[in-house]
């Protein structure tokens, strides 16, 4: 048997420095260590439309064309297709395609307000710089559309409490 005891054997060994685990940083370190991303999405961004399409708007307007049959949604694509066939077509009648959006967003149209404001954004997205005039416009016919939507809808929800 040895003479040494088990805990005599640690004693003469060599003690390993011992390592901070901790390192105090000033307030400004800890906030430039983080990292935000303000452009996640679900799907990626496409910086071209689908094959077939010439514009976002066009492509939408395809898409809301399946899935919104009612009768002002019709008609407001009826009278925007033929002039949306092409981006540079798109561009040249933008005033009338706004006309024809705008007159659309009122609440005889509840049900079609969905697909002419996603269409709005996409025009927008089409648009770029040359959307700019026409912001304060729509915003304000929007705006007013779901104002008047929220009284009524306040409305009614009183009406039922008091039943």
């Amino acid at each position: 048997m040895d003479d040494w005891d088990d805990g005599d054997q640690y004693l003469d060994a060599p003690q390993e420095p011992k390592v901070k685990r901790f390192r105090f940083r000033t307030f400004a370190e800890r906030i430039a260590d983080v990292e935000i991303d303000v452009y996640r999405r679900l799907h990626p961004v496409r910086a071209e439309p689908w094959q077939g399409a010439t514009s976002f708007f066009q492509e939408h307007l395809l898409k809301w064309r399946e899935l919104n049959s009612t009768e002002h949604f019709l008609a407001v694509e009826f009278a925007v297709r033929p002039l949306t066939q092409t981006l540079p077509q798109l561009v040249h009648h933008k005033d009338v395609i706004l006309d024809h959006l705008l007159g659309a967003m009122h609440m005889g149209a509840v049900l079609s307000l969905p697909a002419i404001l996603h269409l709005t954004s996409v025009l927008a997205r089409d648009l770029q710089q040359d959307y700019m005039p026409y912001f304060p416009k729509v915003m304000d016919r929007s705006l007013s559309v779901i104002l008047h939507l929220a009284t009524v809808l306040a409305r009614d929800l009183r009406q039922e409490h008091m039943l």
